[in-house]
């Protein structure tokens, strides 16, 4: 008799997996369960809270996934069983390998130390962790990290994942020499008849157009710049409105308020965190998406918006240059309020008719490029090889 029911080859960690956690609450379930597809048989472990954590994806597809609630400072992700938790899968998988998916606190310390007490492969997704921004982001917690263990880890690494060239960089730049496999995410479409969202946009007369802001209330992703470039440009936008939807890490909806009822701000509207209906319903009701991160080391949401028709504005630290090659949008060189002004500017004034060619073609590209099913076989190998210990040199998408 096995302490769980069910067989796993690839056991997936993360530090959080609710709703909240933004793009990896998204994008590491569709990718297990994406996998799950190929053959590969999978769960998830993740800190949290047992009771109240809700993940959309997991709920909708019944992905295995266990819960285990977090102790003490919420930055530490202190959850002890979830090391008991890896322990018994893997005692009972001994084929198995084990894929974390952060960095700095015990949710990367644990599978470490699981996958050499058992010899199990370990694989590490740095999640955009190692870009230069990132970590000046609570550097102390984080300099101790990586002489503790973190370092350590990243060396030991049977492959580290990232989905991205300049990601890549990052990891090289700090004198990682594990095997790099670059796969990007898939973008789940958003399923949305993209001609007819543009005929009934050019339609409404009356209502003002929108620019949506979609991610965490987060200095991360510029949030700061784009309500103060806002605030420079919007009496020059009257028929435009921005909408700002995601979890809020920042008391950004309290600013906004103070903002709006002394008069500073005007056209803004907070959504909330959105799911399902609502969220593909913001999509489709906007006529320009703007996302100016500071660094993404993917940026789901950029992809989901370009899925649903949406001519996109971000910046370079996105590794969406394709955005620019193929006229999809703005790619700022920064994310400075000047920039963002002249973005904004420069997009609301295009007749709708360019704006909806734009879009058109943005969903095309990702339907013919972004499918989680071409992510998840590429995974699906390097899991394989990772697990019998073979050579990846090889491979394509696997640097050395």
């Amino acid at each position: 008799m096995t302490f769980f029911d069910f067989k796993v080859s690839l056991v997936g960690v993360i530090e959080n997996l609710d709703d909240s956690y933004g793009g990896p609450a998204v994008s590491l379930p569709t990718l297990m369960l994406s996998l799950e597809k190929v053959g590969v048989e999978v769960c998830v472990v993740s800190s949290g809270n047992a009771r109240t954590d809700v993940n959309t994806v997991v709920s909708e597809c019944n992905l295995r996934w266990l819960v285990h609630n977090t102790i003490g400072p919420i930055k530490l992700r202190f959850a002890p069983k979830i090391k008991r938790t890896l322990e018994k899968i893997v005692k009972e998988n001994p084929d198995s390998v084990i894929y974390s998916n952060n960095l700095w606190n015990y949710c990367a310390l644990f599978p470490m130390l699981v996958s050499r007490r058992r010899r199990i492969p370990h694989i590490i997704a740095v999640r955009g962790e190692l870009f230069p921004w990132c970590l000046k982001q609570g550097r102390l917690r984080k300099l101790i990290s990586w002489w503790l263990f973190q370092k350590m880890a990243l060396n030991s690494a049977a492959l580290i994942h990232v989905t991205s060239k300049d990601e890549l960089q990052a990891v090289r730049d700090l004198g990682i020499t594990s095997p790099v496999a670059l796969i990007p995410h898939g973008v789940t479409p958003i399923g949305l008849d993209v001609a007819q969202k543009w005929q009934e946009l050019k339609q409404r007369k009356q209502e003002k157009r929108k620019i949506l802001f979609m991610s965490r209330l987060h200095e991360k992703k510029g949030i700061d710049n784009l309500l103060s470039a806002w605030q420079n440009i919007e009496s020059k936008l009257p028929d435009w409105e921005l909408d700002l939807a995601g979890p809020d890490y920042g008391g950004y909806e309290k600013k906004i308020n103070q903002l709006k009822s002394s008069g500073l701000l005007k056209n803004v509207e907070y959504l909330g965190m959105l799911k399902n209906k609502e969220k593909f319903q913001a999509f489709y009701d906007a006529s320009i998406f703007i996302l100016p991160s500071y660094t993404e080391n993917f940026g789901v949401v950029i992809g989901e918006a370009l899925s649903a028709g949406v001519p996109v504005i971000t910046t370079e630290n996105t590794p969406w240059e394709d955005i620019s090659v193929h006229e999809l949008g703005v790619v700022m060189r920064g994310n400075s309020v000047e920039e963002i002004q002249k973005s904004l500017l420069d997009m609301t004034r295009l007749d709708p008719t360019e704006l909806s060619k734009k879009g058109e073609k943005a969903s095309r590209f990702i339907a013919d490029n972004f499918t989680w099913n071409v992510s998840a076989n590429k995974m699906a190998e390097v899991i394989e090889r990772v697990r019998m210990n073979k050579n990846m040199a090889d491979l394509e998408y696997v640097y050395i």
